[in-house]
């Protein structure tokens, strides 16, 4: 038998358990809190489970989903079998939701709104709009017909032919069906000004991305992005031109298809072309309609700022150095770890400051501090933001909260006075204020289903200006000792709020012309004129009216204004104060202007402009004589019905949640595979409760020609921390020596404890195990190896293990290899007589890789291992060395669903497979990796494209040395060590729109034992030419 055969029984033996465990573990699903006590609210059509702090969100989860079934149902003409599962928790600052058909229908939220500057800012109703668009997910993805319906019906649902779709389609059509949320006007994200600017650049600045870039995993930005806002234009131009019947019917097309990428033949029969053709034609009208608006905005004089910097991508909040000479701003770009970065006022990059992950809002204190809010893992089930107080000049930072889940914050002109937003349980915000130098946070406002944002103290710290979100508005407020006014109060968006140097000015971002534009409040002026005429496009063109030349800066906020044009109270809400002032608009941008920053000599406005490439920073000159009265917010779309009902209705009953309710084996499958004696056949079965606090895989089998039967149960618990994995099996294998029995391999029970560390930057996993196992020969007596001794013996062991991973490796988005950090591993794992069993024995192994990125992408992975082993367990020396692993094709196609870290095998390239055995292992490895090509070529929206080459150099060096027979361990000398090298040509694909990976063609050559006094001959040395799949170091 080959040495390769036993990891081809374990490869059997392992891919329909993982193919479970995938099925019961839905994408980005992570596992909530142990301590969470969970509830569950019944209705018609759903189930909602929910957590304490929650109760009020989750009636309105409850009410919104049963408003979606209703309207959704009829427009796509499907719905669910049986009801669905939503899970809602508060374990993330970021809005987001996840849906998912298999195992059964289960959708997961976010209990948190949207934030500010996104495009999902505007939804009148941020709950309905979630649990729309995920639902639309569920009634797409559950629509299962025809044949794959019929085999759903004899093995349990596991075929869902449009979960195979790629994201433009799966997500384009959810964003379409936003709107009905708003009442089936246009609304939602094809309604959004933000995703109005992304596909006009895409538009305009072209070329316009091609179908096979769309249907993959795009560099082009906003990258993730593109699939929700071009496939929500995409089924909008399909609506159009077909009518929303042809969707609903296409939607039920496509759950039929056996093979699930028959797209073309689709979109011939419901819309009449070619998906290729069609996508043409959209590309065409989404010129046109780029064309058109910024036609309209080129009515007036453009504005031609001057760029401060070019990096694109995520380049936002901008805040001057108290004296003016730069500005410090948050990078999150593709090229390098996210963090603060220092640009000059004429634009010149004073590079990076300090590491920030996520969030990157933040209020310069001085030169050389800031208050930044960043995003990690918090007590490790939950991604909050949270303040910190960063040294600009050493990247060093101390910790202003834990857990507190603060964004936004802002200091007073003492430098002390600390304000900013936190978010609460149940979807709620506040505005908070402290001190720096020490004392509790205050909540300075608050009240129930108000959003909250961007506040500002004004330079005399009396005032606080925010943006603050009701009703489906979104508009700025001042308040000052407990009295709140507002600045607008319309239907436009209104962001990012700021402050002249003296007080009289408000600067602001709004969409209220269809455009993102910089804005400005100058309270208390009066208007010199009440026209709203919108100036002729020529280059002479002068505003309508011209601001006073000095503002106002003793304004009282909480004043009561009068109905003038001068604040377009046309819109104004009952009840409502106003803030008395004028409104001009500063800029006319082609694009979009956002978070606007007054220099403090007020002759510089810098803000975040916006291009093809992504956000980056401008600025102009604050030129008032260039100022114009705005024109008239546009009107939003209404929602529905308006007008609530006389009495909130009951709240739903809850109770405590069940496990048992979902937790039932989901289905079952044939398994063909291979024992030790030859072919087996076998059913696979598992199941998971929707929290994923019980998951299990069962299989057993039967050896045609081991005439022996095997099973494999795995259970792990998430409703412990540390994680918990219970497991029994028993196999039957072959044993080692001069003749080959057959071999029962029983575990008759494992256990292990998971312990992790997480954080955003960086993870470490360490996992504590125990079995009980029993070797036995099945069938004969074991034979004697050349020195007498028996190579294999009959035995018991109670076995300890102890496995460590930790990594902070990191690639971008344009790497080909991780190109900073280190992957470390330490495996330990013993038996002893004393413990129980017949066998002692034990082992270790370390491993170390360090990446280093050399400029241009190009990266050095350097790695090193050993392992050592006292004794054997059956006979069986425990380390192998020699050749290229083979790939884990099964962990690879799981990778982007299971998550977790792969720690590279030991490699010895040049050398046949396992060729070396012993007691000690030696291996280190050097590869350099290059780019070679950016290509991101397919054939349509065929599923599988060729996104670029890349290459790699590599010297391998490695030995194993068996145990003498006295016993003992040693390693061997280095003259002894055995040398490889070679070079691999790589393609990176994507595979079926999402599995991304490495398709590597490589030729090796073994070198011999170079250490050696005359180099001699190695016979086991040899030239490899070898194809494989996935990483290599």
């Amino acid at each position: 038998m080959s040495l390769a055969r036993p990891r081809a029984l374990a490869l059997a033996r392992l891919a329909p358990g993982l193919l479970a465990l995938a099925l019961a573990a839905p994408a980005a699903a992570q596992p909530y809190a142990p301590g969470l006590r969970f509830r569950t609210i019944a209705t018609e059509h759903f189930r909602v489970h929910f957590h304490q702090g929650e109760e009020a969100l989750a009636q309105r989860v409850a009410a919104a989903a049963e408003r979606a079934h209703a309207l959704l149902v009829p427009a796509l003409a499907a719905a669910p079998r049986g009801g669905t599962e939503i899970v809602l928790s508060d374990d993330a600052d970021d809005a987001n939701g996840s849906a998912t058909p298999l195992p059964y229908a289960t959708i997961r939220l976010y209990a948190v709104p949207p934030a500010p500057r996104s495009e999902l800012d505007d939804e009148r109703d941020w709950v309905e709009a979630l649990v729309t668009h995920e639902y639309v997910h569920i009634l797409h993805l559950d629509t299962i017909e025809g044949l794959p319906r019929a085999l759903n019906e004899v093995f349990g649902k596991l075929w869902a032919p449009s979960g195979f779709a790629p994201s433009l389609l799966v997500e384009g059509l959810a964003v379409l069906h936003e709107a009905d949320a708003e009442g089936g006007a246009d609304g939602g994200r094809n309604a959004n000004a933000i995703f109005d600017m992304y596909a006009r650049a895409l538009a305009l600045e072209g070329p316009f991305p091609r179908l096979e870039q769309a249907v993959a995993q795009p560099f082009l930005w906003p990258r993730g992005n593109l699939a929700y806002l071009l496939g929500g234009r995409f089924f909008a131009f399909l609506r159009e031109r077909s009518g929303p019947a042809a969707i609903a019917a296409f939607v039920k097309d496509q759950g039929s298809q056996l093979w699930p990428y028959r797209f073309d033949t689709l979109f011939e029969r419901h819309f009449g072309a070619d998906l290729p053709a069609l996508w043409a034609a959209f590309g065409e009208a989404l010129r046109a309609q780029a064309l058109a608006e910024l036609a309209e905005v080129r009515r007036a004089p453009v504005t031609a700022p001057a760029p401060l910097t070019r990096r694109g991508s995520t380049v936002l909040h901008p805040r001057w150095l108290p004296d003016g000479s730069g500005l410090v701003y948050f990078d999150a770009g593709t090229e390098e770890r996210p963090g603060l970065r220092l640009v000059s006022r004429d634009g010149r990059d004073a590079g990076r400051l300090a590491h920030v992950e996520g969030n990157g809002t933040l209020a310069v204190r001085s030169a050389r501090e800031a208050v930044v809010a960043a995003t990690d893992v918090w007590r490790e089930f939950a991604t909050y933001d949270d303040l910190r107080l960063v040294d600009l000049t050493t990247g060093r930072w101390r910790a202003l909260g834990d857990g507190e889940r603060a964004t936004d914050p802002d200091l007073g002109p003492d430098g002390d006075t600390l304000v900013y937003a936190v978010h609460l349980p149940g979807g709620e915000m506040a505005l908070r204020r402290r001190r720096l130098s020490g004392g509790p946070a205050e909540t300075i406002f608050q009240r129930p289903g108000v959003q909250v944002g961007a506040p500002r103290i004004s330079p005399d710290g009396r005032r606080i200006a925010f943006e603050l979100a009701e009703a489906g508005r979104r508009d700025v407020a001042v308040w000052e000792d407990g009295e709140l006014a507002f600045v607008t109060d319309d239907d436009a968006i209104d962001l990012g709020p700021a402050w002249a140097a003296d007080g009289g000015i408000l600067y602001f971002a709004s969409e209220r012309s269809g455009v993102y534009d910089v804005y400005a409040f100058e309270l208390g002026a009066t208007s010199t004129s009440t026209s709203t005429a919108t100036p002729t496009a020529t280059p002479t063109a002068t505003p309508t009216a011209t601001p006073t030349a000095t503002s106002t800066a003793t304004a009282t906020a909480t004043a009561t204004s009068t109905a003038t044009a001068d604040v377009d109270s046309t819109a104004t809400a009952p009840g409502r104060r106003r803030v008395p002032g004028r409104l001009w608009q500063v800029t006319n941008v082609e694009l979009g202007a956002f978070e606007p920053q007054p220099s403090p000599d007020g002759a510089t406005l810098a803000f975040v402009s916006y291009s093809r490439r992504g956000y980056d920073l401008a600025s102009i000159p604050l030129d008032r004589s260039t100022w114009r009265d705005p024109a008239p917010a546009r009107p939003r779309p209404l929602r529905g019905p308006e007008a609530p009902s006389a009495a909130a209705p009951a709240p739903l009953p809850d109770r405590p949640y069940r496990a048992l309710d979902t937790a039932w084996p989901t289905f079952w499958l044939p398994v063909l595979g291979i024992d030790g004696g030859g072919s087996t056949l076998g059913v696979l079965t598992g199941g998971s409760d929707v929290l994923l606090r019980h998951v299990y895989v069962a299989q057993g089998w039967y050896g045609f020609s081991s005439r022996e039967a095997g099973y494999d149960v795995a259970y792990v618990g998430s409703w412990l921390y540390p994680r918990l994995t219970l497991g029994s099996s028993r196999y039957v294998g072959t044993t080692p020596g001069l003749r080959e029995l057959l071999e029962e391999d029983w575990v008759p029970l494992s256990a292990g404890l998971t312990f992790t560390d997480t954080h955003l930057d960086r993870a470490a996993a360490l996992t504590l195990g125990w079995r009980a196992r029993r070797l036995r020969a099945l069938g004969g007596t074991p034979v004697l190896d050349e020195a007498g001794v028996a190579a294999y013996r009959d035995g018991t062991a109670s076995e300890w293990s102890a496995r460590l991973v930790a990594t902070d490796a990191r690639r971008f988005v344009s790497s080909i290899s991780p190109e900073e950090g280190r992957l470390a591993s330490l495996t330990l794992r013993g038996a002893d007589q004393a413990l129980g069993g017949s066998f002692t024995y034990a082992s270790a192994h370390a491993s170390l890789t360090q990446y280093l990125g050399l400029g241009g992408h190009v990266a050095l992975a350097v790695r090193g291992a050993l392992g050592i082993a006292r004794g054997t367990v059956g006979g069986r020396q425990p380390f192998t060395l020699g050749g290229v692993p083979s790939p884990d094709v099964v962990g690879l196609a799981l990778q982007p669903i299971l998550g977790g870290v792969v720690v590279p095998g030991d490699t010895l390239r040049g050398y046949p497979g396992g060729v070396l055995v012993g007691s000690t292992v030696e291996n280190a490895n050097l590869e350099l990796r290059f780019p070679l090509a950016t290509l991101e070529h397919g054939h349509a929206a065929w599923p599988l494209q060729l996104r670029r080459l890349h290459g790699a150099l590599f010297v391998d060096a490695g030995n194993a040395v068996p145990a003498p027979p006295s016993g003992g361990a040693g390693f061997g000398a280095l003259r002894d060590l055995r040398f490889g090298a070679g070079g691999e040509l790589r393609a990176e694909v994507v595979l079926g729109y999402y599995l991304r990976t490495d398709l590597r063609l490589g030729v090796a050559r073994g070198l011999g034992r170079l250490l050696a006094a005359g180099a001699p001959s190695d016979g086991l040395a040899g030239t490899q030419v070898y194809l494989t799949l996935g990483p290599s170091l």
